[in-house]
C-alpha cells in the first residue's frame, strides 16, 4: 500500500519528497509485510470478511424493508418453525450452477441463518452492525490468513 502521492505525477517532485518524509513514510514501508501483518498493523478486517459483513447488512435491510427491494425477489422465510436461533431464518434455495451459488441471495443465506441469537441484535440496523463484529464468521471465509 502506497500513499496516493506516490502515484500522483501531477504533484511536483519536491512536494512529493517533502510529504514522504517523516511520519507519512510508514505507509510506504507496509509493502514488505504480508497481508495478514498489514491487517494486524492497521487494525483492519480482511476484504472477504468485510464483504460478508456488507452482505449480511444488505440482507438485514432487505428483510426489514429498509431498501426499496422486494423481499420475495431475493428470499423466502423458512417454512420450518425451529426453536433454535433467531426467528428470521431464510429458506435455503437449491443452486445447481456455480453462478447461482455465488449470487447474493444464495451465498448470504447460510451465514444469515447461523447468526447466534444471543449475539445478533435485530432491534435496529446500528445494533445489528455492532453485533456482527462479535460473531465469529471464519467458517464462511474461503481464505484463512493464518
Amino acid at each position: 500500500m502506497r500513499p496516493v502521492l506516490c502515484f500522483a505525477p501531477a504533484v511536483p517532485a519536491a512536494v512529493r519528497q517533502q510529504s514522504l518524509q517523516g511520519p507519512h513514510m510508514t505507509t510506504c514501508t507496509f509493502r514488505h509485510f504480508s497481508y495478514k501483518q498489514r491487517l494486524e498493523e492497521l487494525n483492519l478486517i480482511s476484504l472477504e470478511l468485510r464483504r460478508l459483513h456488507l452482505d449480511l447488512i444488505m440482507c438485514y435491510k432487505i428483510t426489514f424493508g429498509l431498501v426499496k427491494l422486494c423481499f420475495e425477489d431475493f428470499f423466502q422465510f423458512s417454512p420450518k418453525s425451529t426453536t433454535r436461533g433467531h426467528p428470521y431464518k431464510l429458506f435455503v434455495q437449491r443452486c445447481t450452477t456455480n453462478v447461482g451459488k455465488h449470487f447474493f441471495s444464495c451465498r448470504v443465506v447460510e451465514p444469515w441463518n447461523n447468526l447466534p441469537c444471543n449475539i445478533a441484535d435485530f432491534s435496529s440496523l446500528n445494533n445489528f452492525k455492532r453485533s456482527l463484529y462479535l460473531c465469529n464468521q471464519d467458517a464462511y471465509l474461503l481464505v484463512h490468513h493464518d
